[in-house]
C-alpha cells in the first residue's frame, strides 16, 4: 500500500470515529436528560409521600415512620 493511500485509509478511519464518537455523544445527552427527568420526578413523589404522611399524622393521627421524615 503506497502511502498517498494509506492517507486516505486513516482519513476515512477518523471520519468513521469521529461519526460514532458524535453519536455516543448524543445518546449521553440523551440519557443525561432522561436521569434529570426521572430526578426531578422522585423529588416530586418524594414531596407527595412527605405531604401524604403529614396529612396522615395530622388528620388520622397515623405515624409513619420511614427514611423521609
Amino acid at each position: 500500500m503506497d502511502a498517498r493511500s494509506e492517507i486516505e485509509r486513516l482519513k476515512a478511519l477518523v471520519a468513521a470515529i469521529e461519526r460514532y464518537t458524535a453519536q455516543v455523544n448524543a445518546y449521553a445527552d440523551s440519557l443525561a436528560l432522561e436521569c434529570e427527568r426521572k430526578e426531578k420526578e422522585a423529588s416530586e413523589l418524594r414531596k407527595q409521600v412527605a405531604a401524604l404522611k403529614e396529612d396522615l399524622k395530622s388528620n388520622y393521627g397515623i405515624n409513619i415512620c420511614g427514611s423521609d421524615n
